[in-house]
C-alpha cells in the first residue's frame, strides 16, 4: 500500500521505523509547527518520532495517534468495603497493605490471567516507577545502550515475585487466560484485576456500580505512570497527493470532536484538552478521569512487549516462571535483556 504508485493520503502504521527507513512517510514537522502539535506532552510526541538511525523517541514527527489504551487496576467495591478500603491505594506501600488485608480476609488480592501474560503488566508497573517512564520508553524505542537489567529493574521484578510468593495472585494464574480472568473478577473472586480500558464495557455490564478503576500505585511523592499505547498511529504516505488535507485530518484527531469520537469507542483520547463526555458515575468516566491525570503528569509509557518483534514470546515464559518460583528476578531480567539484544542484533 505505502509503496504503490497511488498510495492513500492517510495510512495506519505499525512498523514505523521500517516505513521511515524505506522513505515511505512524510515528515510532519511543518504541520506540527503550523498546528501547534509540539505543545503536546513530550511522552506522546516521543511515540511519533523516529531519528535517522531508526530509533524512536527523537527525530522528525511522522505519525499522530487516534487515541490510546490505558492500563491500571479494576477493583470490586463491595470487597473493598469488606476490608475497609475506602479509596483505591495511591502509593505502593498503601497498595501492598491492601493486598495483605485482602489475603487475610480470604480473598484473591489480584486477579491476573498469566496464560495471556497479564503479570507482565504488573512487572511493567513496577519498572515504570523504578526506572522512570523515559528510561522504559527508551528501551521500548530501542535507544542505544537501553537496558532493563539494572539493580532497580531487578528490584522491580522482585516486588512482583514477592507478591506471587505471598499468594497475592490466583494459584492457577499461569493456566488462566485474560478472558477467564476478567470473568472470575466480575464474579467476585478477587479485589483487583490488572487490565486496561478494553475490559471496561464488559465489566460495567456484569458488575454495574460495583466496579471502579484506578491507575497503578506509585512510590509516595512520585508522579503517576502507566502503560498507554497508541490505538492506531496514522501517517501521511510520501506519495500522498493532498498532504495538507491529510494533515488537517491528523489535527482533527486531537480536536474536541475527534477526542469525543475515540472516547465513545471506549479508548482514551489523543492530545490534551477537556475530558470528553461520558455517562456520569460510569466506569468509563473513571477511566477518562484517570487518563486525564496520567496525561497531565506526562506518565504514558509504551508496553515493554512491543520493544521488538520477539519480545512477547520472551516475556510470557519469563513471567510465568517468575510467579512459579522457577526463576529469580535477576535471572528473568538478564534473560529479557539478552533476548532484546539478540532481536536487535546488538
Amino acid at each position: 500500500m505505502l509503496a504503490s504508485e497511488n498510495p492513500p493520503d492517510i495510512a495506519r502504521i505499525i512498523a514505523l521505523p521500517a516505513a521511515v527507513a524505506n522513505r515511505q512517510l512524510t515528515e510532519l514537522d511543518p504541520w506540527a509547527d503550523a498546528y501547534g502539535w509540539n505543545a503536546l506532552p513530550p511522552g506522546q510526541m516521543a511515540m511519533y518520532r523516529v531519528d535517522a538511525n531508526g530509533v524512536r523517541g527523537t527525530g522528525p514527527q511522522y505519525t499522530m495517534a487516534s487515541g490510546f489504551t490505558v492500563t491500571g487496576f479494576y477493583y470490586n467495591k463491595e470487597l473493598a468495603d469488606r476490608i475497609g478500603m475506602a479509596e483505591p491505594p495511591a502509593t505502593v506501600a498503601e497498595f501492598e497493605q491492601t493486598l495483605a488485608s485482602a489475603k487475610a480476609a480470604g480473598l484473591v488480592p489480584i486477579m491476573a490471567g498469566n496464560k495471556s501474560s497479564q503479570v507482565t503488566f504488573l512487572v511493567q508497573m513496577m519498572l515504570n516507577t523504578a526506572l522512570g517512564p523515559e528510561a522504559v520508553d527508551d528501551w521500548v524505542f530501542n535507544a542505544p545502550g537501553a537496558t532493563l537489567d539494572t539493580p532497580a529493574g531487578v528490584d522491580a521484578a522482585a516486588v512482583v515475585a514477592d507478591w506471587a510468593a505471598k499468594g497475592y495472585l490466583p494459584a492457577d494464574t499461569n493456566g488462566t487466560d485474560a478472558t477467564a480472568a476478567a470473568g472470575r473478577f466480575a464474579a467476585g473472586e478477587a479485589l483487583f484485576y490488572v487490565s486496561g480500558n478494553w475490559d471496561a464495557a464488559t465489566l460495567q455490564a456484569k458488575m454495574g456500580e460495583n466496579v471502579g478503576f484506578t491507575l497503578p500505585p506509585v512510590p509516595a511523592g512520585s508522579p503517576v505512570a502507566a502503560m498507554s499505547d497508541p490505538v492506531s498511529n496514522f501517517a501521511i504516505p510520501s506519495g500522498s497527493d493532498d498532504k495538507n488535507a491529510a494533515a488537517a485530518f491528523l489535527d482533527f484527531l486531537r480536536s474536541d470532536a475527534g477526542r469525543q469520537v475515540v472516547v465513545d469507542a471506549g479508548f482514551a483520547p489523543s492530545g490534551t484538552g477537556p475530558v470528553p463526555a461520558t455517562a456520569p458515575g460510569s466506569l468509563g468516566a473513571e477511566i477518562q478521569a484517570a487518563f486525564d491525570e496520567l496525561v497531565a503528569a506526562d506518565g504514558q509509557v509504551q508496553f515493554v512487549q512491543n520493544a521488538t518483534n520477539g519480545m512477547s514470546g520472551t516475556w510470557l515464559p519469563q513471567v510465568q516462571m517468575l510467579v512459579a518460583g522457577r526463576t529469580t528476578p535477576g535471572e528473568m531480567m538478564a534473560a529479557v535483556q539478552s533476548a532484546y539484544e539478540q532481536d536487535l542484533l546488538r
